[in-house]
């Protein structure tokens, strides 16, 4: 059925409520096969490892079905509901839907501000470990972990940006720049308290000029 999409997107929205629908449960919950459901439209979704830019649009536009879904579960369901599922995404990192997996609690973690997250600790290890990853996309990586950063609650905030400048200590160059500018911009507050404190502290006299 995912096959099919392509750049239809009547035809994309339509399956896409099929999942939404199927994922469905009374009391603004969960169904019991929700998680295989989901699961089951993340992994036809991931690349395919292919040279053509046909194929590639295709891929594209399967993954924007599974974000969509997402977004109706999300503002569907009740937040005490959702551990699972978000639980279930953080799993997917260390699958072959890893790229998507980051794509999607980058979702999580912005519909209706972040505040269907419950428990923002459960983000530190995985996100950390992605860090030393070396076949990382780094754009949507350190959006997500700058988005953590500032959308958590101030103890997994700051513990997570303590962690984040020492592997900045190993690696340094432009991420340093590009996570303290994404954080400035999405929570000055936080910037202010914790992220420029580190920045100075890992950061040599003289560097950035």
């Amino acid at each position: 059925m995912l096959s099919d999409i392509d750049n239809n997107e009547e035809f994309s929205e339509a399956v896409g409520n099929v999942f939404v629908e199927g994922m469905k449960a009374p009391g603004n919950s969960l169904h019991s096969k929700s998680l295989p459901l989901f699961n089951a439209l993340a992994q036809n979704s991931r690349a395919v490892p292919a040279w053509t830019l046909l194929i590639m649009i295709d891929t594209e536009s399967r993954q924007m079905t599974v974000r969509g879904v997402l977004e109706q579960v999300l503002y569907n369901t009740s937040k005490d509901k959702l551990e699972p599922l978000l639980e279930n995404i953080l799993q997917m990192l260390k699958g072959d839907t890893r790229d998507l997996a980051i794509d999607l609690l980058q979702v999580c973690c912005t519909v209706k501000g972040g505040s269907k997250v419950t428990d923002w600790s459960k983000f530190k290890s995985p996100i950390l470990d992605l860090l030393v990853a070396s076949d990382v996309d780094l754009k949507p990586l350190w959006l997500l972990v700058a988005t953590v950063v500032s959308k958590s609650d101030p103890i997994t905030s700051k513990r997570l940006t303590e962690k984040v400048f020492q592997r900045f200590d190993e690696m340094m160059g432009q991420r340093m720049l590009v996570f303290c500018r994404l954080v400035g911009k999405s929570n000055n507050a936080y910037f202010q308290k914790w992220v420029l404190e580190e920045f100075v502290k890992y950061t040599p006299y003289g560097e950035l000029d």
